[in-house]
């Protein structure tokens, strides 16, 4: 399995060398058009992972329900929780 970064590098270089499109390339490679067109962008979550990752560490255990009602009050909904 390669991933998808492998796979775009690929597609990009096959462009470039022998001058096809990126139809032409991604045929050649085997390569889904989702691999080239669907670019994920994870929001910048980080702050918030080292704080669930600490409150994960703590004594007590929290389920995640919990946490997110920890969450509430700095403003942040995960996962579509809307604060029922």
């Amino acid at each position: 399995m390669v991933t998808l970064g492998a796979e775009r590098t690929a597609v990009a270089h096959a462009m470039e060398t022998f001058s096809v499109s990126q139809r032409g390339a991604r045929r050649a490679i085997g390569a889904e058009r989702s691999t080239m067109r669907d670019l994920h962008h994870r929001p910048a979550i980080a702050g918030i992972r080292a704080w669930l990752r600490e409150s994960a560490t703590m004594g007590r255990r929290f389920g995640y329900r919990s946490l997110q009602i920890l969450l509430r009050p700095e403003g942040t909904h995960m996962n579509g929780s809307t604060g029922a």
